[in-house]
């Protein structure tokens, strides 16, 4: 009587007990994956915006020496504003730091964009150009840290 009684008990307190375990060694995979492809995406967006950066101003560098029209430095420049966007709202909050470093850098590159086209030619110091390159080199540099920094920390 009494092996039956463990004979029925036992599977139906261990089957569950087993089930739930199996579950949440599964889910918790599951979160690292997306906690990791999260901070994949986040790396190529930034790759993207810095990227585009560094091209529209190496092109201002070069249309001071005629490498490049007008129209092309402005193409560059819309063309950061889409990578731009799309980090933002990954980092979403405002009082983020890698927010805040993006959002001043952009800041920069628009003020430096609005001089050239006030001005109706490039006259723009090209030390305000380096300068604004070494912001942004600076920054690369330390938000890829702090993704890698944060991909470390994914178990």
């Amino acid at each position: 009587m009494i092996n039956k009684l463990i004979e029925l008990i036992i599977p139906s307190v261990i089957a569950p007990i087993v089930i739930i375990l199996i579950g949440y060694r599964y889910f918790d995979t599951e979160k690292r994956k997306i906690k990791r492809d999260f901070i994949d995406n986040s790396r190529k967006l930034s790759g993207a915006y810095f990227g585009s950066c560094l091209q529209y101003l190496y092109a201002l560098m070069g249309f001071k020496k005629k490498i490049y029209s007008r129209k092309e430095i402005s193409d560059l420049f819309l063309g950061l504003q889409k990578p731009y966007a799309d980090l933002i709202l990954r980092f979403g909050k405002d009082t983020d730091y890698n927010h805040v470093k993006i959002y001043n850098i952009q800041k920069e590159i628009n003020e430096l964009n609005t001089t050239i086209i006030n001005n109706g030619n490039l006259k723009t110091n090209i030390e305000d150009i380096v300068k604004s390159l070494e912001n942004v080199h600076s920054a690369m540099g330390e938000i890829e840290r702090s993704f890698y920094n944060e991909w470390k920390k994914v178990k």
